[in-house]
């Protein structure tokens, strides 16, 4: 009889612990992050995602050589960091040709498919915003709604970094 009351202790404390684990995914507002860019649009040479825990991570290579890695995370607010790859550096410039950069790599890929549309509007924000935003800090563009453009310089190529955060 003890054996059983032990047994039936650690089954119901597993079976609790499951529980605990479904519910706080229901916690996450917005579920599990998907997919973004598709094989089917024709501005894009390959793709990839993968899942781990909650963050989301895809790898997208354009047909222009353009690369990019869009890392979406966050269950009360969504974060998404776009992290485009580009082949060039440019030493002397400053944080506003980064923000335009960043603008316009935004307007590329609302422009390559319609279900993408809505990054395009986020370039239009970026780009009424520009002179008020400086390179690496948050700009609120909407209340509740912040974006931030930055650069990582390498020899050979910067990554141009966008993040965008909501609720």
């Amino acid at each position: 009889m003890y054996k059983f009351c032990i047994l039936l202790s650690w089954t119901l404390l597993i079976i609790s612990c499951a529980g605990d684990t479904a519910s706080k995914k229901e916690e996450c507002r917005f579920g599990e992050p998907t997919a973004i860019f598709s094989n089917q649009n024709p501005e894009i040479a390959s793709t990839s995602f993968k899942i781990e825990g909650r963050t989301g991570i895809e790898t997208v290579q354009f047909k222009n050589q353009l690369s990019l890695e869009l890392t979406q995370s966050g269950c009360q607010e969504v974060i998404q960091d776009f992290a485009f790859s580009l082949p060039m550096t440019n030493p002397e410039a400053d944080g506003q040709f980064w923000i335009q950069q960043g603008e316009q790599l935004m307007r590329f890929m609302g422009n390559t498919d319609p279900s993408l549309m809505q990054f395009s509007e986020w370039a239009n924000m970026i780009a009424q915003s520009g002179k008020e935003m400086k390179l690496g800090e948050a700009k609120e563009i909407q209340t509740g709604y912040f974006v931030t453009v930055d650069k990582i310089s390498g020899k050979e190529k910067t990554i141009i970094k966008v993040t965008l955060e909501g609720k």
